[in-house]
């Protein structure tokens, strides 16, 4: 299947749901294994679905957006007005972790404690 567009690199600890027509790829890293210490990644990509084209949607406009991370947990969702991917965690580095929660493409911002 060839699809266009801006495309996210290989990658694997990735998040990834799917909203109306689109699939969205979020964030994620290079090398398979927990402790690689490998790049991870910025970025959330949606693959429109009838169109086959990509584009990477996380222009934020919010202050706060979510730093690049591998391994979070993900669901699709709405909160209130806001639709997006929902998102807690991951890990943020070789031995870095995060606790927060994000809706994109929306950017709202759930602090933990």
């Amino acid at each position: 299947m060839q699809t266009s567009g801006e495309k996210p690199c290989p990658r694997s600890g990735f998040a990834s749901g799917v909203s109306g027509e689109n699939i969205l790829i979020f964030r994620g890293e290079t090398g398979s294994e927990a402790r690689s210490g490998g790049q991870v990644f910025s970025g959330l990509y949606s693959l429109d679905t009838k169109t086959l084209k990509w584009e990477r949607v996380d222009k934020f406009s919010a202050r706060v957006s979510p730093s690049p991370r591998g391994l979070c947990a993900s669901t699709t969702s709405s909160l209130d007005r806001y639709e997006g991917m929902l998102f807690f965690g991951g890990k943020t580095g070789i031995d870095g972790i995060s606790d927060d929660f994000f809706l994109l493409p929306s950017c709202f911002y759930l602090e933990t404690y």
